[in-house]
């Protein structure tokens, strides 16, 4: 049996704020989607207003928002959680990087073995011959010519 059964008891839908621009207030979905993307805009409007009195849902949504962003450990959370995933993308970013370094160093250096010329393992390996004979002249400190390193 299957961990996960799909059923049609849930639908999702995606929606591009930026690209509604005709909003029927009288409809529900449009006062929610132009609460969505009007939200915290600083300029008075006068159909935001009227959603909020017309809407109590919108209302007490709009509320939790104020209060959230008013609150500086929540705001302090967030943006500590932000940081977070912020650094685990550059760290991740870094060991791909840092990857695929190692795995040309050490194709060049196997391909050394083998006696392949420079000009060859650079055609193998996308570099130029001068950056392979410099590599392989570096011995252990090639990794740190292939990744930038001085």
């Amino acid at each position: 049996m299957p961990e996960l059964l799909l059923t049609d008891h849930l639908a999702l839908h995606f929606l591009e704020l930026p690209k509604i621009t005709d909003y029927n207030v009288e409809k529900t979905i449009d006062m929610w989607l132009y609460y969505l993307k009007n939200e915290g805009q600083s300029r008075e409007d006068k159909i935001m207003e009227t959603i909020l009195k017309n809407n109590p849902h919108i209302a007490s949504a709009r509320e939790k928002y104020i209060k959230f962003t008013q609150d500086e450990h929540m705001r302090e959370a967030y943006e500590s959680h932000l940081k977070w995933k912020r650094d685990q993308k550059t760290d991740l970013l870094y060991a791909e990087k840092k990857g695929r370094h190692e795995e040309k160093f050490e194709t060049i250096m196997r391909l050394s073995k083998l006696n392949l010329n420079p000009h060859d393992i650079a055609v193998g390996v996308g570099l130029t011959p001068e950056k392979v004979k410099e590599v392989l002249a570096a011995g252990d400190k090639g990794l740190d010519l292939l990744a930038g390193k001085e």
